[in-house]
């Protein structure tokens, strides 16, 4: 078997897919968005049996997005395995606007969240402000006063911003999904008072199963429900759910199609990426 992953090769996951790739004796190779841009993305279809796509962007810029989606077309054409699959359909780089509203259609529960305009601007502080294209936990501010709402907008254009509701949660959790299923470990931190983030330095490793793989835990159960539906629902097959807990109610926050994996596996000791490459073979 034989993988094509879209990535830098410098990164965290990047080396640990290589690693567990050779412990199985797989194929893999690595070619990042600038190497396929001088390629004017021709490539042999026919010597691969997957593409992974990791990152699409290259400095932060989605410039070569349409030339990802085209290319994993031609992968879903030929009959090989894209991941995610739903990137061939064109499904990447849409925002977290175009997520919340999918979410929200498949009747999974997210904070309050709306396109800022003159008419949503809230009259109540703090609340978030988001920026639909932001990723790896940037572009997220907690806005307490006008001073700090006008430093911020002004840095986005226009319709890209979201407003969404304060939850003033105790805790967030972290759950993997490898193909639409929960791993059997998750994080939980607590939330920072002053930042409102989550501490790193507070964090447990939650299981919701007893040895012989008996379901004990109520909570994880209905928060790994909710975690599975919400990948399936956007089509992320290695996917990192964040879901706030406040007063007995869930609300997710974030399906992050690319997750770093690197804090996740060292706090858990939990090898991610050999359940990943199992679930690509």
């Amino acid at each position: 078997m034989k993988i094509l992953v879209i990535s830098s090769k410098k990164t965290y996951v990047a080396k640990r897919l290589i690693a567990e790739a050779k412990i199985k004796n797989l194929e893999l190779k690595i070619m990042d968005v600038a190497s396929l841009a001088r390629l004017k993305f021709k490539v042999d279809v026919g010597v691969y049996d997957c593409l992974y796509v990791r990152s699409p962007y290259i400095k932060g810029s989605p410039r070569y997005i349409p030339n990802i989606v085209s290319l994993a077309k031609k992968f879903k054409a030929a009959g090989k395995k894209v991941v995610d699959v739903s990137i061939a359909r064109g499904r990447l780089g849409e925002g977290k606007w175009v997520d919340y509203r999918r979410l929200v259609k498949a009747n999974l529960p997210i904070p309050k969240t709306v396109v800022l305009s003159r008419r949503t601007i809230p009259k109540y502080w703090p609340f978030i402000l988001k920026w639909t294209f932001g990723i790896k936990g940037k572009n997220v501010f907690l806005i307490r006063d006008q001073k700090h709402f006008n430093e911020v907008f002004k840095q986005y254009p226009k319709g890209e911003l979201l407003v969404q509701e304060f939850i003033p949660a105790e805790y967030e959790y972290k759950i993997i999904t490898v193909g639409y299923k929960a791993l059997p470990v998750v994080l939980r931190f607590a939330i920072h008072p002053v930042t409102r983030r989550p501490d790193f330095k507070q964090h447990t490793t939650l299981s919701p199963w007893e040895r012989g793989g008996v379901r004990v835990n109520k909570k994880l159960r209905r928060m790994i429900a909710l975690a599975q539906k919400a990948s399936k629902t956007l089509g992320r097959e290695l996917a990192k759910v964040d879901i706030l807990e406040y007063h007995g109610k869930f609300y997710i926050l974030e399906v992050n199609r690319f997750p770093g994996l690197d804090s996740f596996e060292q706090l858990t000791k939990y090898n991610v990426v050999k359940d990943f490459i199992s679930y690509l073979q």
